[in-house]
């Protein structure tokens, strides 16, 4: 799958050019299941390159929740005084980290940390997005979709 969508991403634009093999790789490992067509791939990975993605409507309404908050507060607490980088056992360790910290579990404490990385309600598992994005990037995202969200 990865060979076969190459020439979709070259076709896509320049942001594709010059990622590494591996990064490539687990990019298309992670959206796979979201697509149908190899076409739609590209615009799918898009997730890992835009520095800040739109706010859909659905995802500002978890964010708006008042239990959204302390869950948002803590993810951003967490990351920023980790030095650690997120790779899939950290990144589920986080979330248990936060879930025990906040008493929130379920959906309540996945969509609001969805929401404020992504901008979206749906999308790969949030231990494929985080550590493709770094934590740097996922700070950033999550301090620019706030805003959108009316949050800061």
């Amino acid at each position: 799958i990865v060979r076969r969508a190459r020439p979709y991403f070259e076709t896509a634009g320049s942001k594709f050019v010059g990622r590494s093999d591996d990064w490539f790789t687990s990019v298309i490992e992670a959206i796979r299941g979201e697509v149908q067509l190899l076409s739609e791939l590209p615009r799918a990975a898009e997730l890992f390159l835009d520095s800040t993605p739109e706010l859909e409507v659905e995802a500002k309404g978890f964010l708006e929740n008042p239990i959204s908050r302390p869950v948002v507060d803590a993810l951003v607490s967490e990351l920023s005084n980790s030095k650690q980088e997120l790779l899939a056992p950290e990144v589920e360790a986080l979330m248990k980290k936060i879930a025990a910290s906040t008493g929130v579990k379920g959906k309540a404490l996945f969509m609001p940390v969805r929401a404020v990385i992504t901008g979206k309600t749906h999308g790969p598992e949030l231990k494929l997005i985080l550590p493709l994005l770094g934590r740097e990037a996922v700070l950033r995202r999550i301090g620019d979709l706030k805003k959108q969200a009316g949050l800061l």
